[in-house]
């Protein structure tokens, strides 16, 4: 009972704030005001990402040599490819696996 009124005197004090203390099915949280949403995303600058080297230069090997193996890559490049490097890939959809060879 005590929480629940405390609950209660948050939400009445982000009443006049540009945040909102909501209930949600595992709880509370506090989000930005529906209303100023627009507003919140004009402030934002999405800034483009930057690709290492050795990112740029896998996905260069791919796509022009491709279907390629992992090896093939290695061989090409002369390092050994990095599995964060082919996960970053896989994650942005910029390559699939096709397959397997033996």
């Amino acid at each position: 009972e005590v929480i629940r009124k405390i609950l209660t005197e948050l939400q009445e004090d982000c009443l006049h704030r540009g945040i909102e203390l909501q209930e949600v099915a595992s709880g509370f949280r506090f989000r930005v005001k529906p209303e100023l949403l627009t507003h919140l995303h004009l402030l934002m600058d999405d800034k483009p990402a930057k690709y290492s080297p050795a990112i740029l230069e896998t996905l260069a090997i791919i796509v022009y040599r491709q279907p390629i193996t992992r090896g093939e890559i290695e061989a090409i490049r002369g390092v050994a490819v990095s599995t964060n490097t082919i996960k970053t890939l896989s994650e942005r959809n910029w390559i699939k696996v096709a397959g397997h060879r033996d």
